[in-house]
């Protein structure tokens, strides 16, 4: 077995510039007007290049890292600080200039307006979901159509009469905080590699929508709130806590339920791997969370709500691609369907194909986990994130209605995955065992 520090090296450089390039076609790239079609092949090939190599990588690192030093090393710990008060301050500077100018509206766009509405309507203990909305400030008919895990982190903000929209602001800045308290525990050397790399990473982020966004993602959108429960259960995965795991999956599936197509494959998982204790204690805790924050609370008054909800979603396509909604035309967005264009043979092709490949995808890569686990078990928590983030970049490019904004979940996840490999790889010297 040859432990080759040039090819963990070259492995941790080219997963680092592929996680660039993915960032770079979720912000910059897809405003270049000349660009913009081809962005959208770009983005999901780079996304495939980092699940895949993660997937090569976890099959074929077999070396322990010999950890030797462990301790903090002040200028480090200087520049991560330093780097996050900079991007904490030009998040202030953003929220203090844009929100008193640009009010929550309805015409603007109505995520943000309903997300409201739900937080008042909790906060009065009124029926979160009565339909329809018939009151100034909403579009005739509108409805809530988020599940409370979407809305519920919005409360406070509500609750201390602030702009519910600083609650994104300081999601996003505690996906840079844990990155950043992690990677200066790192030994001294891994952090000396990781922290400028997720330093350009956050800044190309913060930068961009901050300054450069003509979508508005913090003005417009809720998202960051979904992708911190993406983030936090791939620091989960990372970490091996299946307690949290199971809590993140649950709280992912009460936001952008996108991820309930990964909850059985996830079980199965465990199953194979033969820890039968972690598989009933994910299911307790996953459908205990369920049933509290939402089935019984709200499923059980309105079922029939809930079951229509992706259905009214999809009645809004044709808008989408004709811009009858107002903000929402796909201009500079990602995925398949913008790539190819409004096509209406195509897209209604786009969901069974997105179900096939990732229901083909996870049975393949479930099923080389079954035969190869003790090669693939002592980074297995690199396999898992690796399929997840596969799975995932396979349903947001295959969506009918490519909202720009919606492709921070698959963006956000690349980073703790790039963080896992380099915490794994051993970058002693080149050694042959």
């Amino acid at each position: 077995m040859t432990n080759n520090k040039t090819a963990n090296l070259t492995l941790i450089a080219i997963l680092a510039v592929l996680c660039v390039i993915e960032t770079l076609s979720f912000t910059y790239f897809k405003i270049l007007p000349a660009f913009a079609e081809t962005n959208a092949v770009v983005y999901l090939l780079s996304g495939i290049g980092i699940a895949v190599l993660a997937m090569v990588y976890s099959f074929y690192n077999h070396a322990r890292p010999t950890i030797k030093e462990r301790r903090y090393l002040l200028p480090q710990v200087a520049l991560a600080i330093a780097v996050l008060i900079y991007l904490g301050v030009l998040y202030a500077q953003f929220g203090t200039h844009t929100y008193p100018i640009f009010p929550i509206s309805y015409k603007q766009g109505d995520m943000l307006p309903l997300i409201q509405c739900a937080c008042k309507r909790f906060v009065e203990f009124k029926d979160v979901y009565q339909h329809p909305i018939n009151e100034p400030g909403f579009w005739p008919n509108s409805y809530i159509p988020y599940l409370p895990a979407m809305w519920l982190p919005f409360v406070p903000a509500y609750v201390l009469q602030a702009d519910i929209r600083w609650t994104t602001l300081v999601a996003n800045l505690l996906i840079y905080g844990i990155t950043f308290f992690y990677i200066v525990r790192l030994p001294v050397k891994k952090a000396a590699m990781a922290l400028p790399v997720f330093t350009l990473l956050f800044f190309l982020n913060t930068r961009y929508f901050t300054w450069e966004d003509k979508s508005y993602y913090f003005a417009l959108t809720q998202e960051a709130a979904p992708a911190f429960f993406y983030f936090l259960l791939f620091i989960a995965l990372m970490l091996r806590k299946g307690w949290l795991a199971a809590t993140a999956l649950a709280l992912c599936t009460l936001s952008r339920y996108s991820v309930v197509i990964f909850v059985p494959v996830y079980f199965l998982f465990l199953l194979i791997d033969k820890d039968y204790k972690e598989a009933l204690r994910f299911v307790g805790i996953y459908l205990g969370i369920i049933a509290f924050i939402f089935i019984f609370p709200f499923f059980l008054k309105r079922p029939q709500y809930f079951l229509e909800i992706t259905q009214k979603y999809q009645s809004f396509e044709a808008s989408f691609w004709y811009g009858r909604i107002e903000g929402a035309t796909p201009n500079g967005s990602l995925g398949i369907a913008y790539a190819i264009g409004y096509n209406v043979p195509m897209l209604k092709l786009m969901k069974p194909t997105m179900l096939a490949l990732v229901a083909a995808f996870s049975a393949a890569w479930l099923g080389i986990y079954y035969f190869y686990k003790e090669r693939l078990g002592a980074n297995k928590e690199i396999w898992l994130m690796a399929g997840f983030k596969m799975a995932l970049l396979l349903f947001y490019n295959l969506i009918s209605m490519p909202f720009s904004y919606l492709f921070v979940i698959p963006t956000i996840i690349s980073y703790p995955l790039l963080l896992a490999v380099i915490t794994k790889t051993d970058f002693t010297k080149n050694k042959t065992a």
